[in-house]
């Protein structure tokens, strides 16, 4: 059985503090199956040297996000969450993993394209004064 990620986007407004759900298109579905990103990003999967435990879905979290899991949260397993530079280390330590495997920068590059929009645009929204963070979680 394969197991699929969900990502959601969501940045901080600067005026009511409160989290926003942002249509990123690149994760508009499943985000590409990365297990080695997997067992990075929450300890599921392989086991990679997980760097950030599993936080379970933010109490916080925009209503879209948090509807999106409750509607199906039996079918769902290990929600969590991460901030644009905790994503970005995690992108790291799998690029760091592939390579020490051999494969070439521009396979890695193609493997995590969808990922690294994503980064961008948290990365972008951080620059923008309202933080981004990403919220996961995986299904069978």
């Amino acid at each position: 059985m394969a197991t699929d990620i969900w990502i959601r986007v969501e940045y901080q407004k600067k005026v009511k503090h409160k989290y926003k759900y942002v249509y990123v298109p690149e994760m508009a579905q499943h985000g590409d199956r990365r297990y080695g990103l997997f067992a990075i990003m929450a300890g599921i999967c392989w086991d990679y040297g997980v760097l950030y435990p599993v936080r379970e879905l933010p109490v916080d979290a925009s209503p879209e996000i948090a509807n999106e899991y409750n509607a199906d949260s039996t079918f769902f397993h290990h929600a969590s969450w991460l901030s644009t530079e905790e994503f970005k280390n995690c992108l790291d330590k799998y690029t760091f993993y592939l390579t020490q495997r051999g494969v070439e920068p521009s396979e890695i590059e193609d493997c995590l394209k969808n990922y690294m929009r994503i980064y961008r645009y948290m990365q972008s929204s951080d620059a923008d004064g309202e933080p981004a963070r990403i919220v996961f979680w995986f299904d069978n």
